[in-house]
């Protein structure tokens, strides 16, 4: 398996990361909220919909930052050999 490959799995991992933790722990501590207040589902949906833009708002700067990367690193793979 060559570097990229293992590159582009390590991509797909941490989306998967940076998407499931926002909105998972929006609906545990919602739901834990709403428990102890009494005021189901308002805090949950609260909890979710801040989890949700989290998650977006995450995966968006992850995105952007892989994107200037993976042109730095095309810059660098085409660059003239300065031996010549």
């Amino acid at each position: 398996m060559d570097f990229k490959a293992i590159k582009n799995l390590t991509y797909i991992s941490q989306v998967a990361f940076i998407m499931l933790t926002p909105i998972l722990l929006g609906v545990y501590f919602g739901n834990w909220a709403d428990e102890k207040l009494g005021s189901s589902p308002w805090i949950l949906m609260v909890g979710i919909f801040l989890g949700v833009s989290s998650a977006f708002l995450n995966l968006y700067k992850f995105v952007m930052k892989a994107a200037k990367d993976n042109e730095k690193e095309r810059q660098e793979d085409y660059k003239p050999n300065s031996r010549e």
